[in-house]
């Protein structure tokens, strides 16, 4: 095995035994020349390693779109689509495999729960960070956050659904998105998290205090009666107090729809204008505290050195 010296960097050529796409390599940062491989070996890749994550049988396929390729996996198992009308689409997950300026990296561009399994979005991003890593792969990217909590009641003989921002509740329960707490970031939501974590600590008391002398300025609140109804209905509910803070409020609210809502089915064991109430009032906090959050083009680095790990940003730091 030859070396070869790219920029002043002498490194070694690893043999690849696959077809590539294309007939050059690319220098990851830090990493050497990696090649984009071709579909036979991406689709094997990823099998074999979400196989080993979920009992389930999946299928995965390579298909052009937009003029783009784009791998998109799907559910073997129609028998678990237990309604169609809640799992309307049969694309699990789809991705693309993409070079840019710091090298290859995954791109996800749509995570769907196509069918009621547990844990089913950690699952994916724990093969999404495996695949790239074992391809030697620079990142996972997230094009946008688009997660969110879905449920369906029957009113009056009418289907009706409440989506619930997941990154929404998330941020005020913890000031991180989901994908920010599994390490997606983009350099916009590294500056505001720590504006945000310390925004949701503010008691419900100073909120109240804030909108009574303020809402006409507030376009989504039409008075403060409705607003302060609105507060006592969730007070009541979740059984808090006003001097209790944003924070609090909004994890014991992420109790209560874990307790009383089944995420995989859809369904809840409370009313409609239950969850309705606990949606508006999850938005008028966010927008009364003027959170932060872009949710476009998260980036996961992937640790490539055993005695490194990557923080915020992508930035490398010695272990400790």
């Amino acid at each position: 095995m030859k070396n070869k010296t790219i920029k002043n960097k002498t490194i070694k050529n690893k043999t690849m035994k696959n077809k590539t796409i294309k007939n050059k390599t690319i220098k990851q940062r830090g990493r050497g020349p990696i090649s984009i491989m071709d579909d036979e070996f991406i689709i094997t890749k990823f099998k074999n390693i979400f196989k080993l994550k979920t009992q389930y049988k999946f299928n995965i396929v390579s298909k052009i779109k937009f003029n783009k390729k784009f791998f998109i996996l799907t559910l073997d198992e129609p028998e678990l689509i237990i309604d169609s009308e809640k799992y309307h689409n049969k694309e699990c997950l789809k991705f693309s495999v993409d070079e840019n300026e710091n090298g290859i990296s995954v791109i996800v561009w749509n995570i769907f729960k196509c069918a009621p399994i547990e844990n089913y979005g950690n699952i994916i991003i724990e093969t999404l960070k495996e695949f790239a890593q074992k391809c030697g792969y620079y990142s996972v990217i997230i094009d946008a956050d688009g997660s969110t909590l879905d449920f369906y009641f029957d009113v009056n003989g009418e289907m009706e659904n409440v989506e619930i921002d997941l990154f929404m509740l998330s941020i005020l329960s913890s000031g991180e998105s989901w994908y920010n707490r599994l390490g997606f970031y983009n350099n916009f939501d590294i500056e505001n998290t720590e504006i945000n974590k310390q925004k949701i600590t503010y008691p419900l008391y100073e909120i109240d205090n804030f909108v009574k002398n303020n809402f006409q300025k507030t376009f989504y609140l039409h008075n403060y009666d409705q607003f302060n109804i609105l507060c006592e209905y969730i007070i009541n509910l979740i059984d808090v107090k006003k001097t209790d803070s944003v924070q609090y409020i909004c994890k014991k609210i992420s109790n209560f729809i874990r307790v009383n809502c089944d995420t995989m089915n859809k369904t809840c064991k409370v009313d409609y204008n239950t969850i309705v109430k606990i949606n508006y009032f999850l938005n008028y906090m966010y927008k009364i505290l003027q959170i932060k959050y872009d949710g476009n083009n998260l980036e996961y680095i992937i640790p490539f050195n055993d005695n490194m790990t990557v923080r915020k940003g992508g930035k490398k730091i010695k272990k400790i």
